[in-house]
């Protein structure tokens, strides 16, 4: 028994030999910084950044992280002169992160670190920054004619070649009604952004607008206008009086809209094509808008359409909008529930389209897209609103199909109704 003891004592003795040669010294531990930086706009850059000393401003913050660490702000108001603005240029004034330690930079207290804009640039911009995540923050721009930048007067800038970032809760408002901005957007060669769970408000053009990207990803995100009118002498919309639309897509490539809502809007979600040809993503896109709802939009809930320019034939890729997948989503109110103007393979399945007043779905072809050799298709979709004026109507296609759809309270319940209509049904649901 003596003798094991021993054994185990030996054997004890170099385990432990061992772990202390390889351990980290104080030292190394030290050199290796906190799991959190912490940042206050009473904070002072000459502390250490710590939650009870934290730091002042971005620009001395940014610098320091390394992949793997956070960035927490506590809360309170952030403006120009206190901390600056969130603006991240990787490659400039910091680092990417990695896919196993992703930079982080997010609230203490979620929507409490407000950072409010006044026009001189996005309260919030990641630029060519790979890795990274901002969570739980509010952000809200200002009105301000001369306001310059990338994607000028947007609150939430993801763009340059972003890739693998996440943006996760936070509230973006108010983007600059003088210039066409929006409250978050995603653009020029970003790929792989995930923006879930995130709120847009109080804008004038659009919630939610992914440009010239590559898998972009809206999930379980909530748009609502606020009824923030056009200002005066500022850019011109198409709804004056309330926010464009929840969700835009253009020349986007394989992006992702899934379980997300807009609300008080001219159009509920859009997919369009770019008049100008400027070497963007080609065909096929393969958009998807899924288990989505738009309600009480004034025009369509969802609206696809190319942008020709009236290029005869109309074959640029950055024109059309190709193959989108539309499945499990909801149209309330307004005037057309699904209302296509021309594209390449549009898709609607399992859709529902209640109480609107001109059309439940529109399949048709707008003039500059004369060009265009467009289809669409629709199936096991319900069209139900008393009084709608047709329940399904198609023009100018060149293939088209409703199969296994309702109509329930249309005057006309299919335009036309001939082959193309397959099962069709007028059950009240």
């Amino acid at each position: 028994m003596r003798s094991e003891r021993a054994a185990r004592a030996i054997v004890f003795a170099a385990l432990w030999s061992a772990f202390v040669a390889c351990a980290p010294t104080r030292g190394d531990l030290l050199a290796a910084g906190p799991p959190n930086y912490f940042l206050a706009p009473d904070g002072d850059d000459a502390n250490p950044g710590t939650q009870v000393a934290p730091w002042k401003t971005f620009a001395h913050a940014l610098p320091m992280l390394r992949p793997g660490l956070s960035l927490v702000l506590l809360d309170g108001v952030y403006t120009s002169a206190t901390s600056g603005m969130l603006q991240v240029f990787c490659g400039t004034n910091a680092m990417n992160g990695t896919p196993e330690r992703p930079i982080a930079v997010r609230a203490q207290n979620e929507r409490r670190a407000f950072i409010q804009g006044d026009g001189g640039g996005a309260p919030i911009e990641l630029s060519a920054c790979s890795n990274w995540v901002v969570e739980g923050l509010h952000a809200e721009g200002a009105d301000l004619a001369s306001e310059m930048g990338d994607e000028p007067g947007s609150v939430v800038v993801l763009t340059h070649g972003c890739n693998n970032v996440v943006v996760r809760r936070l509230v973006a408002a108010h983007p600059n009604r003088y210039l066409q901005a929006s409250a978050y957007v995603v653009a020029h060669a970003a790929e792989n952004v995930v923006i879930e769970e995130s709120e847009a408000l109080e804008f004038h053009y659009y919630g939610f607008h992914a440009y010239d990207s590559m898998h972009p990803v809206f999930r379980r995100d909530y748009a609502h206008s606020r009824d923030v009118a056009d200002l005066p002498g500022g850019m011109a919309t198409v709804d004056p009086l309330r926010g464009d639309g929840g969700f835009l897509l253009t020349k986007s490539t394989n992006a992702l809209i899934e379980n997300c809502i807009a609300e008080h809007v001219a159009d509920g979600f859009t997919i369009v094509g770019s008049h100008v040809v400027v070497g963007g993503r080609v065909q096929p896109q393969h958009d998807q808008i899924l288990g989505s709802i738009a309600n009480d939009t004034t025009n369509a809930g969802f609206h696809l359409e190319s942008r020709c320019a009236s290029t005869k034939p109309c074959d640029q890729g950055d024109h059309i909008v190709s193959d989108p997948l539309l499945s499990n989503d909801v149209a309330r109110g307004g005037a057309v529930g699904f209302l296509g103007g021309g594209g390449v393979r549009l898709q609607i399945e399992n859709g529902s389209v209640f109480d609107v007043t001109d059309v439940g779905v529109s399949f048709g072809i707008v003039v500059e897209n004369m060009g265009l050799t467009s289809s669409a298709f629709a199936r096991q979709t319900l069209v139900s609103a008393a009084g709608v004026a047709v329940g399904f109507r198609a023009t100018g296609q060149s293939d088209w199909r409703f199969q296994h759809c309702n109509a329930f309270g249309a005057t006309t319940p299919y335009a036309p109704r001939d082959g193309h209509v397959d099962l069709a049904g007028l059950a009240d649901p």
